[in-house]
């Protein structure tokens, strides 16, 4: 009986060496999935950021080009530059009072 109690106990201990072993494989395997995608989030967000300042730039020099236009356009033609802006105003003055 005792030799039996001696199998069994070397076979819990075997058995509990086994899932030791696989657990710590498997926290290796996840600890490398986890720092793989952080390495590829980073990368991403580096991307990311790089084509947001690109469109930024290209936006300032869109916004920069149109009120270039628009100033040389009003220096062309003050007074219908002032006579548009005085019936914008007018128009918006009207929209505005009746929702008042």
């Amino acid at each position: 009986m005792a030799k039996k109690q001696n199998e069994k106990s070397g076979e819990t201990s075997k058995s509990e060496k086994n899932t030791d072993r696989l657990q710590e494989d498997y926290l290796k395997k996840l600890n490398a999935l986890v720092a793989e995608a952080e390495e590829k989030l980073t990368e991403t967000l580096g991307e990311l950021s790089k084509k947001a300042d690109d469109i930024k730039g290209v936006a300032e020099y869109q916004m920069k080009e149109s009120l270039e236009e628009a100033e040389a356009h009003i220096r062309k033609n003050p007074l219908s530059s002032v006579a548009i802006a005085a019936g914008v105003g007018f128009v918006l003055g009207l929209l505005l009072n009746r929702r008042s």
